[in-house]
């Protein structure tokens, strides 16, 4: 009985939901087994020192700035489904490359490339959920989805350690292997669900460009400011960790594993907190208390001693966690409630220019200044409080809002 209810809680409730989560959990796996295993290929097989790694990462991610509103648009006019299988398609091909990759600059030209294409997919695959789900399913689908995808994730960062742990040449590339498949099995999902969607109605006449909307710009910018909750985990904590306080640096690994998991437990009930645009922005609202609050607890870390820091960045990275679920959920509700249906790929595409603007961002701000003790984390948390007030003025529009 118990099992069932949690089954209920969690589980996609439609045929195109439970498809989409079973594809994507694949598509994660393989992504957390890419993601560990590149930067140790690259510098063990290759050897390339790490920064040139970074100058690289660094430029790929600004290449794919524009990538999110030029796939929204493709998706408008051409249909979320086919713009989502090129993408998925595409991606294939390009991670499949870094089975054959034996110099740097081959590596290089395929992240950059790569980059591009995954900046593009998170815009087209909201317009595909809301293609095929009904209004009220809509962000408790993204909700499983990014549940699935963590946990996914989850399941390739440790299937990496088994590979990297093999210490063969042969088991880095078997993992290229396995990333590049899963990017197929989400294209067959997305072909079947995609072969019962309308088609865009062709224009009469020249076709005009959709015109988004100031105030969904000003959400988006909100967003991509609310969104450095990512940097500060992925790039801050690492570093700040061995270099701001007495944790010891074994703690960097179950630090994030907590938060995948604590994702894992949230992300589907925090959805029934943003039904509407009105409970969405109040969400936003409510979510700045524990991303601040985590800013302080990251600070009481610091001077710490090992055991009181380990106990306060455990606690920190709860809090944080607590309030990126709580913006994730309200941003899908807001970006797609908001965005009219003629112009849907479009506004997404705005709308995720932020999330590729922070990964390019965000990094430089953790390092510059967040590291840099009680000021930096002053300035996170005034970060996220204007990123909350630009987020919740931006999504009172009037015009946009429709259902």
């Amino acid at each position: 009985m118990i099992t069932r209810r949690l089954y209920d809680s969690y589980a996609p409730r439609t045929r195109a939901g439970r498809l989409l989560a079973c594809a994507a959990a694949g598509d994660s796996t393989g992504s957390g087994l890419f993601l560990a295993l590149a930067p140790v290929f690259v510098v063990t097989y290759l050897g390339v020192d790490p920064v040139r790694i970074g100058v690289v990462l660094g430029a790929a991610n600004l290449l794919g700035l524009a990538s999110p509103v030029l796939a929204g648009a493709l998706a408008d006019r051409f249909g979320a489904d086919r713009v989502w299988s090129v993408l998925l398609l595409a991606r294939a091909i390009g991670y499949s490359g870094f089975v054959f990759v034996s110099s740097f600059s081959a590596y290089a030209v395929l992240t950059c490339a790569v980059c591009v294409l995954d900046r593009a997919a998170p815009a087209v695959q909201q317009a595909f959920v809301v293609q095929v789900e009904a209004a009220d399913e809509r962000t408790r689908s993204m909700a499983v989805l990014r549940t699935v995808r963590n946990a996914g994730m989850s399941l390739g960062l440790l299937g990496s350690g088994v590979l990297i742990a093999m210490g063969a040449e042969w088991s880095f590339r078997l993992g290229f292997a396995v990333n590049a498949l899963s990017y197929v099995g989400l294209l067959v999902v997305v072909r079947v669900l995609g072969r019962d969607l309308p088609r865009p109605a062709p224009s009469a006449g020249p076709r005009q460009r959709s015109k988004v909307d100031g105030r969904y710009v000003l959400m988006s910018i909100g967003n991509a400011v609310l969104s450095l909750h990512d940097s500060v985990l992925f790039t801050l904590i690492p570093l700040w960790l061995v270099t701001r306080t007495q944790a010891p640096p074994a703690l960097i690994g179950p630090l994030l594993a907590s938060n995948t998991v604590l994702t894992v437990l949230l992300q589907v009930p925090l959805s029934r907190w943003c039904a509407g645009p009105a409970a969405a922005r109040r969400t936003v609202v409510r979510a700045l208390a524990p991303l601040a609050g985590s800013c302080l607890l990251f600070l009481a870390a610091e001077p710490a001693c090992p055991a009181g820091a380990i106990g306060l960045a455990v606690a920190a990275v709860m809090v944080l966690t607590v309030g990126e679920n709580m913006h994730s959920a309200a941003a899908f509700e807001l970006s797609h409630r908001l965005a009219p249906d003629r112009a849907m790929g479009a506004y997404l595409g705005v709308f995720n220019v932020g999330n590729a603007a922070q990964l390019s961002f965000g990094p430089p701000f953790m390092t510059a200044v967040v590291l840099r003790g009680p000021l930096g984390w002053a300035s996170l948390a005034v970060a996220f409080a204007v990123g909350g007030v630009l987020m919740v003025a931006g999504g009172r529009s009037r015009a946009l809002v429709k259902r």
